[in-house]
């Protein structure tokens, strides 16, 4: 029964174990079946009372300290041997009870081969600690017959069946250490396959952690030195420019070996190393004196005597390679070792592959975004020029206007504006995309800002039968805020109202909640509402869910809204009743830089805006108390 040198110490450690469980059950059958043929045999032979008896003493002796220890003994690995011991001691207690007790020889045989049976089916001692007793056995019976000397049956027919008995009890116990160990083996091989595949996903859980380029190959190197337990691991990429291998990713025990290794280009051409490597995609040197000269020196310069290393494989090419040495070299690497590295090596091609397509995909992305940047900027210049031409026309600053003009030019004017709407979304969208939208903290005044947002608003195109409402509650007037974000996210709310609102009124309400620190801002509309499959997606990119008829637009102006709103580290929301309206509601938090006295005149006075003269149609709500 031969297998590696580890996998055998192993099974002997899970023998030594196996025999301190069955002991204490093996010793009380032994103890209970002795007692048991004592009794009769003591009813039988009155004069073997006294010398059974202290026999079984004796057999109490060796038995008992066998299971008070036998952990001490496990620990030590002399359970088996302490076991093998007693079991041929404890053999040759019965043949000197035939000193005193002359029994039928052919029960004592059967007997024989009961005992040996049993002990070869109770105790894993194999087939050696099997043959031991055994042997003793027949020796024993055999003295025994010769010392009785009669029996009815022939002794050498009595002496073979014995003898026959206790081989068979031999090759049983074989039989069942090659069970035993086959069936080790199979559970070792799979616990040892599971532990390396959990390894493995954990390394390949680190190494897809980050996909940056250059962390990422440090991850790999990382995880392969801590993995195999190795001094460094290096990971070399192809150049195609220079047709050479280079250092791109490492970790060791000296950074100054690695800053000196990274200088080289590694040539297939020039390097045998390198050629070993590609040619058999898996190499492994246990010692640097196996090597050739030139991989032995460089090893040697490096501190390096065991060195293991594989082809990275991307799309059937050779991407790169992973090496890992150290200084204390072994006869043979480990298969655990060869599996492991043979993994991390597949996992670093894939992780390095996933790289590079995110990589492509970045740039194709960056080059998406400065397109559409530079497209938004060009297309909004020619877009201000046919609005200031078109305002100039509709104020007939170019002369009076008759018939059908107004209503074209009206058409045009919006157009217009509905356009430049959607190039501003796009150059919005882009920015946030490209990174380009920081957030910008300072003190504004909630008074001052309304006030503007008012003015502004005003002047945004709406059906004559939609009023307008303002409701500033106010507790605090200054706070920290990103005012440019803060104004984009309620004119987005204001807009998408007015366009979806028929008839009615649309009632934007802002107040500060002391409890939360927020700046609470809330839009609610008379229009056809939101259907119930659109409300879930309503701040999505592309997606539009009124009820009514199609306003335009193409679904950027919320899903903006809601991007601005998350790098405020606010929230929105939205409920709708179709046809009856929808309230959208947006929580911003926002530190009060001055706290306001309450029920002064500055908390009470309602936005003042000029133009309102302008627009009848602007109501106000009454503005509520700062201690309401």
């Amino acid at each position: 029964m031969r297998s590696a040198p580890g996998l055998w110490d192993a099974y002997r450690t899970e023998t030594e174990q196996l025999t301190a469980e069955r002991i204490p059950q093996a010793g009380a059958i032994f103890l209970g079946g002795a007692a048991v043929f004592g009794v009769f045999e003591s009813v039988l032979y009155p004069a073997a009372a006294v010398p059974f008896f202290g026999l079984y003493l004796l057999a109490a002796a060796i038995t008992v300290p066998l299971v008070l220890f036998r952990h001490e003994l496990m620990r030590r690995r002399r359970m088996v041997r302490s076991s093998i011991a007693a079991g041929v001691v404890l053999s040759l207690l019965p043949y000197a009870q035939t000193l005193w007790v002359a029994p039928p020889m052919e029960l004592v045989g059967i007997s024989v081969v009961c005992v040996v049976t049993a002990m070869a089916l109770a105790l894993p001692w194999g087939v050696r600690g099997q043959a031991l007793v055994a042997l003793v056995n027949v020796i024993g019976y055999a003295c025994a017959v010769s010392v009785n000397g009669a029996v009815s049956t022939s002794p050498v027919i009595l002496l073979f069946v014995v003898s026959a008995g206790a081989a068979m009890s031999v090759v049983g116990a074989h039989y069942l250490d090659l069970y035993r160990f086959t069936i080790f083996r199979e559970i070792t091989q799979s616990e040892e396959e599971a532990a390396i595949n959990r390894t493995l996903v954990n390394i390949a859980k680190e190494i897809n952690a980050s996909l940056d380029p250059r962390s990422v190959l440090d991850r790999i190197a990382a995880s392969t030195r801590a993995t195999l337990r190795c001094d460094w691991s290096v990971i070399l990429l192809w150049d195609e420019r220079r047709n050479a291998f280079r250092v791109a990713g490492g970790a060791g025990d000296h950074p100054e070996t690695y800053r000196e290794i990274s200088a080289f280009e590694f040539s297939p051409a020039t390097f045998p190393l390198m050629e070993r490597i590609l040619s058999d995609e898996y190499l492994e040197i246990p010692d640097r004196s196996t090597a050739d000269a030139v991989s032995a020196g460089f090893l040697q310069r490096w501190y390096t005597n065991y060195f293991l290393a594989g082809t990275l494989m991307c799309s059937g090419s050779v991407v790169g390679i992973l090496a890992a040495g150290g200084r204390h070299a072994g006869d043979e690497f480990s298969q655990r070792t060869r599996q492991l590295f043979r993994g991390i090596a597949q996992h670093a091609a894939v992780a390095l592959n996933n790289v590079r397509l995110v990589a492509d995909l970045r740039h194709a992305d960056r080059l998406k975004s400065e397109f559409v940047s530079a497209m938004s900027h060009e297309l909004r210049t020619p877009l201000n020029v046919i609005l200031g031409y078109t305002d100039l026309l509709m104020a007939e600053d170019f002369g009076p206007l008759h018939g059908e003009q107004p209503d074209i030019l009206g058409r045009v004017h919006e157009s217009a504006c509905t356009l430049l709407e959607l190039v501003n979304e796009t150059l919005d969208v882009s920015r946030l995309d490209a990174g380009r939208s920081p957030v910008l903290l300072r003190e504004v005044s909630i008074r001052a800002f309304m006030e503007q947002v008012e003015r502004e608003t005003g002047l945004l195109p709406r059906k004559p039968e939609v009023d307008l409402r303002w409701d500033l509650r106010l507790g605090y007037d200054r706070v920290r805020t990103d005012p440019n974000k803060l104004k984009i996210i309620l004119k987005n709310l204001i807009g998408n109202a007015l366009k979806f609102t028929d008839a009615g009124h649309v009632t934007v309400q802002v107040h500060y909640d002391r409890r939360t620190g927020t700046l609470q801002l809330q839009v609610a509309d008379t229009g056809g509402g939101i259907r119930g499959d659109d409300l879930p997606h309503i701040f999505d990119m592309f997606r539009q869910g009124g009820n009514g008829p199609d306003h335009g637009g193409v679904g950027l102006g919320l899903y903006i809204l809601k991007r601005f709103v998350e790098q405020l580290e606010g929230e929105a929301s939205v409920t709708s009743v179709p046809g009856a309206g929808s309230t959208f509601t947006v929580s911003i938090p926002a530190a009060p830089v001055a706290q306001e006295t309450a029920g002064s005149d500055d908390t009470q006075r309602p936005v003042q805006n000029p133009r309102a003269r302008q627009h009848p149609k602007v109501q106000r709500l009454p503005v509520a108390s700062a201690a309401r």
